[in-house]
């Protein structure tokens, strides 16, 4: 039997750059955790559960804005990516 908890973290960082720095299009930080299960039920038989973004994290772009505009504001292409969480179950046998 194993068991892997993974977490995942990325920093905001720069996506597209536009020739007006208040309209810079950045992905915020992220973060998520992953859960992965697995049974080995025998040499030949093994079965599986995969659960991604458990946390159900949302991806957000935001434009970088200014201090006229109050900062960062929601990107209006992209914007919030919201792909929740996603599970898998299986099983994989070796002939």
């Amino acid at each position: 039997f194993t068991v892997r908890v993974s977490a995942n973290y990325r920093d905001e960082q720069l996506d597209v750059i536009n020739a007006n720095p208040v309209f810079d299009q950045v992905l915020t930080d992220f973060f998520s955790v992953d859960l992965n299960l697995r049974w080995n039920v025998n040499d030949k038989l093994q079965l599986y559960f995969d659960a991604s973004n458990v946390n159900d994290e949302k991806d957000v772009t935001v434009w970088r804005g200014d201090a006229s505009s109050g900062g960062a504001f929601p990107a209006d292409e992209g914007g919030s990516i919201d792909f929740g969480a996603s599970y898998g179950i299986g099983m994989r046998y070796k002939f």
